[in-house]
């Protein structure tokens, strides 16, 4: 894409939502994007093929991103400047996709590293090196495993050329969460206000990357970062300040508490003549002034300890979207016969959150605090205006592409992405979860290209096409309004050959078990330093030492038991599997294994048919005739046992046969004297 070109153009932001180990999906997402723009490119050199096939360039101009987002679309910029490598697909299947990947450091990076339990010897999520020396523990999580991983993304050994479909000044934004926060005030007539601002971000601009040219009003004049990818290999190793560039996306991803958080060092000039993606960032900027001590202020560093940016902004589009504009604070144009440019966003969680029943949380103190960092996570996910306008067919300047789960020549499945459980930490617990979303990614991404990425045949793209690629209906999308769409990336070669469909990743028994075993490594060791490092005195320390030893079991419970209910709802254990000849329910797979899940909770003994019908939203009648087919096979793991007692009301309660107490507390009068110290918890009755 050059200066003098004369071809209609379509820019493209990315704006990538934070996603914790699902970041795998987005990552596969943006592979297939750079596979298709680079088939395409492969095509206009073709003097057979390039007089008629769409003659319009599509071209990257900025990618923003937060958490895991923030690590895909950092380090996918950097294994776009190592080159194309492609690696061959997996045999088999009815898939006719040459490749499995394009960027092999994006793939290593999201698929191959990050794992709870390294099976190659390679540091992971549950290793105890971290609390070894009797430094402060950090996180909950071996974060060094991050480090390990931005290290070995930054490792190429050779510069790309210049891409034609990607900016020449390629803004890179990332969200952060900054703790110590920043100071502003806002002088008035009566006196300052003044306020202060934790949701911070970082702003590099990647030189070289790209050989389109194309100014943006609004990071033209922002303050930024500049890198130019020939550094990358100045020395024959990053230098610092790429380094640095991947510690920013490091600590975008540092989720509070499991993992570690990050000192970054920002400057005071960072700030100050900020740009701001407001429709009256104008008055922000001359009105809204950073107030930093003025003492301090001379220092210029300003270094804070970062964690996770979608701690406040999760999805970080309006980034993305002020970027793109002509003139900021004017939207950019939507219908589809006039579009010239879009925010693609990749959202790798479209599986809504559970809706808790009612009573949870509790009004205790300890239930709300454990509920405040939940909904503080989600709320950041709650954003109406760009969802809602990106899912109306009739704008074409917002996209959205998102998990679907769709077998050929089937119905939407009831879960998409296998690295869902876990609030999004399941993905860790096996490569087989992440190898399985980065490829539904690509999978999703061809699908979005073909069908729904696309505009109106009256717009100035495609009425510059050649005739015979206007009359082609390989490069027509999905009617929109009643009108014939057109593609605004067509698909080429390797491109056009159909992604498989990714089989349903399980994990065994045996897996599960070598994890629990490590998790119960890792809380032995963490409960341990934290009692040496925060215990105020000696006696105290011991007596802290003491409940940790007694109550440690229960901990290791729970947390085996949580993470079986979620991996028994979504059919992620192989031996959890239902066999032909069970008579079963009337009911779904997924309603069986919703029951399943709730006899599993770790918050109950037993179990009533009402508590179980309020916690999974299925209607008593039906949670009774799962329960009646789950008693018929002793031999199956999801074997249910009526227990010989019943709730305050008479009614019944049940367990999984693998929770049944033992037999000596199952003994009349023994287990009214066990009550007395451990009453089991069960569903109130009528729930």
């Amino acid at each position: 894409m050059t200066e003098d070109s004369q071809v209609p153009e379509f820019q493209i932001g990315l704006a990538m939502a934070g996603a914790i180990s699902a970041g795998a999906y987005s990552a596969g997402v943006f592979d297939f994007l750079v596979q298709a723009l680079e088939a395409w490119e492969v095509a206009r050199a073709d003097p057979v093929l390039a007089p008629a096939i769409p003659n319009h360039r599509a071209a990257i101009k900025v990618i923003t991103g937060a958490s895991a987002g923030a690590i895909t679309g950092a380090l996918g910029a950097v294994a776009l400047a190592g080159g194309i490598q492609p690696t061959a697909a997996n045999t088999g299947g009815t898939s006719t996709q040459t490749y499995k990947y394009l960027l092999p450091n994006l793939y290593d990076a999201w698929v191959v590293r990050p794992q709870m339990l390294s099976t190659t010897g390679r540091a992971d999520f549950l290793d105890t090196s971290d609390l070894q020396d009797g430094g402060d523990v950090v996180s909950a999580l071996n974060s060094e495993v991050l480090i390990s991983i931005k290290d070995a993304a930054l490792k190429i050994s050779a510069i790309a050329p210049p891409y034609p479909y990607v900016s020449s000044t390629l803004d890179v934004y990332l969200t952060i969460s900054n703790l110590r926060g920043v100071p502003y005030t806002v002088s008035f007539t009566g006196g300052d206000y003044g306020m202060m601002s934790h949701g911070d971000r970082v702003h590099y601009r990647l030189l070289g990357l790209g050989s389109w040219t194309s100014p943006s009003a609004f990071a033209d004049s922002d303050t930024m970062r500049k890198l130019d990818v020939k550094s990358l290999l100045a020395g024959g190793q990053p230098s610092a300040e790429w380094k640095d560039y991947a510690l920013g996306a490091v600590a975008s991803g540092a989720f509070p508490l499991g993992l570690a958080s990050r000192e970054w060092i920002a400057h005071v000039d960072d700030y100050e003549g900020r740009n701001w993606p407001l429709a009256d960032a104008s008055y922000v900027r001359e009105r809204m002034k950073p107030a930093f001590p003025a003492d301090w202020e001379k220092q210029r560093a300003f270094p804070f300890t970062a964690v996770d940016g979608g701690l406040i902004n999760n999805e970080p589009f309006e980034f993305a979207r002020y970027c793109l504009m002509q003139d900021p604070g004017t939207p950019n144009r939507r219908e589809g016969s006039q579009a010239d440019r879009a925010v693609i966003m990749i959202d790798p969680f479209p599986e809504p959150p559970l809706f808790p029943p009612d009573g949870q949380p509790a009004g205790d103190l300890v239930s709300v605090l454990m509920a405040l960092l939940p909904a503080l996570r989600t709320q950041t996910q709650f954003k109406p205006s760009e969802v809602a306008v990106a899912a109306t067919d009739g704008i074409f300047s917002r996209f959205l592409i998102c998990p679907h789960r769709v077998p050929p020549g089937g119905t939407e499945e009831a879960y998409s992405i296998a690295s869902g459980l876990l609030g999004g930490f399941g993905g860790f617990l096996s490569q087989a979860f992440r190898d399985h979303d980065y490829q539904l990614g690509r999978r999703n991404c061809q699908k979005f290209l073909k069908d729904s990425f696309v505009v109106h045949g009256d717009n100035d793209i495609v009425k510059a096409w050649p005739d015979a690629a206007r009359a082609n209906e390989d490069f027509r999308g999905r009617d929109i309004e009643n009108k014939p769409t057109f593609q605004i990336i067509p698909l080429f070669g390797n491109a056009a050959d159909v992604v498989d469909y990714p089989q349903w990743p399980r994990i065994s028994e045996k897996d599960f078990d070598d994890l629990q075993a490590a998790i119960e490594r890792r809380i032995e060791k963490l409960g341990a330093a934290l009692i040496a490092q925060k215990g105020p005195s000696w006696w105290l320390r011991r007596l802290m030492a003491f409940g940790f030893y007694w109550g440690k079991k229960r901990v290791f419970t729970f947390v085996r038991l949580t993470l079986l209910a979620d991996l028994v709802r979504r059919d992620q254990l192989s031996e959890w599997s239902f066999p032909k000849s069970w008579k079963r329910p009337e009911a779904t797979e997924t309603e069986i294994r919703l029951v399943l899940a709730a006899l599993l909770n770790p918050t109950f003994d037993f179990r009533n048919e009402a508590g179980i019908a309020k916690s999974t939203g299925l209607d008593v009648a039906k949670v009774r005739d799962i329960l009646a087919a789950c008693q018929t096979d002793k031999n199956a793991r999801f074997f249910v046992w009526r227990a010989p007692w019943t709730d305050k009301a008479g009614n019944p309660v049940f367990a999984l046969a693998s929770r049944k107490p033992a037999a000596i507390w199952r003994v009349p009068g023994l287990r009214q004297l066990g009550n007395w110290f451990t009453a089991p918890t069960i569903d109130p009755p009528g729930v």
